[in-house]
């Protein structure tokens, strides 16, 4: 009997102007605009029920079209065995700016910053530190791949485009470092940061080890495929395989 396979004679009971609550097996996005039982308090008010276990992650207001942080919470609420989740959608708060800048100064204190807190080496020493140096080089180098890469992913899931997807057991990339310098038209930026620290761009790319993800000419092609779908500017993703040797 009753939806939640319980008897509907002990259900709990509602207000008037309450929607009915019902289990967290079907329950997908009820509103609840009274109180949840009858004696009980209502946690939250004209918030939205869903499946148990939602995920913290974001969501558009329904009101006002704004873009909110929705976070799980385990209502206290219990009617007789009916436990009701409730998730509160909570305004985002204002973040400082944290945008990475690509002069030189900046690039060099990016550097020295990895250097001394993600490698946990002593700055004092970077320039005789060339395998570490270049390590704090690529981490910098990275940061701001990684705010093009979500400008990027934020403009295809904006337009809705479909996406492409390659996939083969071998890429022959190559090294990436000057290849990524390159791209984000950083060169002349990066030599002089480097030069600050006593080392050259040539030494920098010496330093890399090439990522060697094959052996054959088919790998090699795998990694012209990426290169040419990067030019072309289509949403695309290269999938290989990951393998201990």
């Amino acid at each position: 009997g009753g939806r939640c396979g319980r008897n509907p004679e002990r259900q709990p009971q509602t207000s008037s102007s309450a929607r009915p609550t019902f289990c967290k097996a079907h329950t997908h996005s009820t509103m609840m605009s009274g109180a949840i039982s009858k004696g009980a308090t209502p946690v939250v008010r004209a918030a939205q029920v869903q499946r148990t276990a939602a995920p913290l992650g974001a969501a558009f207001s329904p009101v006002q079209g704004k873009k909110v942080a929705v976070r799980a919470m385990k209502s206290s609420t219990r009617t007789r065995k009916h436990k009701v989740q409730v998730v509160r959608a909570v305004a985002a708060p204002d973040l400082p700016d944290i945008s990475l800048e690509n002069d030189a100064d900046s690039l060099t204190k990016s550097m020295l910053k990895h250097f001394q807190y993600t490698l946990g080496e002593d700055p004092a020493t970077i320039a005789s530190s060339p395998s570490e140096a270049y390590r704090a080089l690529a981490y910098t180098v990275s940061e701001r791949l990684a705010a093009n890469f979500k400008k990027t992913q934020d403009h295809f899931v904006k337009t809705d485009k479909k996406y492409g997807y390659y996939l083969s057991m071998e890429f022959l990339q190559g090294r990436a470092l000057l290849n990524a310098i390159e791209n984000l038209k950083l060169e002349p930026e990066v030599k002089e940061a480097l030069a600050k620290v006593g080392y050259t761009m040539e030494e920098m790319v010496q330093a890399e080890l090439d990522m060697a993800l094959g052996n054959g000419g088919l790998g090699r092609l795998a990694a012209c495929f990426l290169d040419s779908m990067a030019t072309l500017n289509l949403p695309m993703f290269g999938y290989g395989i990951l393998y201990n040797y």
